[in-house]
């Protein structure tokens, strides 16, 4: 199943279920995404669900469209209350193993390399709920004045570079400085771009 079939990292084991079906807590996850403006409403995240055991508990894989996405998922919703249990989330790697889970202290104190970018841990932002029509210019333009106006920074101290794909529902903004990270989360998740709210975590 991980043998090359899938790219590495775009699982996530859910363990801790509450007493409901894996489709209630997919769906419970599916709309936090939504909450957070990590997705659309029209958007399904989720290329395939499994359920299984854990310890002999219920448990639940979710298979992403985009490692960077399940990524931001563990990072931002890992620990969530889901009917009186607290889900626990952790990305699958190639081997079927879990790894530990991003806190979100990590963009400050840990510099490990991202899974499949060799970007720093820190050092990205991954940006949600961006309109599928929206292009690499506007998309940069945007964000580029948007640090300038509510960030405070000149486009001079800072260097701003992209993961961009046409037509995908995210991207992700690349610095050299990870405080730069930190301080546009800060200042520009939940901005308003092309009439909708994006996330940025």
């Amino acid at each position: 199943m991980h043998s090359g079939q899938l790219e590495r990292g775009k699982e996530v084991s859910i363990t801790n279920l509450p007493n409901i079906t894996v489709g209630e807590v997919a769906e419970f996850v599916r709309q936090e995404m939504i909450r957070q403006y990590m997705c659309a409403e029209i958007d399904n995240p989720f290329s395939k669900l499994t359920p299984g055991y854990n310890n002999g508990k219920a448990a639940l894989t979710l298979q992403f469209h985009d490692s960077g996405l399940a990524k931001a998922v563990v990072q931002e919703l890992d620990g969530l209350n889901c009917c009186g249990s607290i889900l626990n989330m952790k990305i699958v790697n190639d081997k079927g193993f879990t790894s530990k889970t991003f806190s979100n202290t990590s963009r400050k104190n840990k510099m490990a390399k991202n899974f499949n970018t060799g970007v720093e841990k820190g050092n990205e932002v991954f940006v949600g709920n961006v309109k599928r029509d929206c292009t690499e210019g506007e998309f940069r333009q945007f964000f580029e004045d948007a640090i300038h106006q509510l960030v405070l920074l000149h486009p001079s101290d800072f260097h701003l570079k992209m993961n961009f794909k046409p037509r995908r529902p995210f991207h992700f903004l690349i610095f050299d400085d990870p405080h730069v990270a930190s301080e546009v989360v800060r200042h520009l998740n939940h901005v308003k771009f092309k009439a909708v709210l994006l996330g940025c975590v």
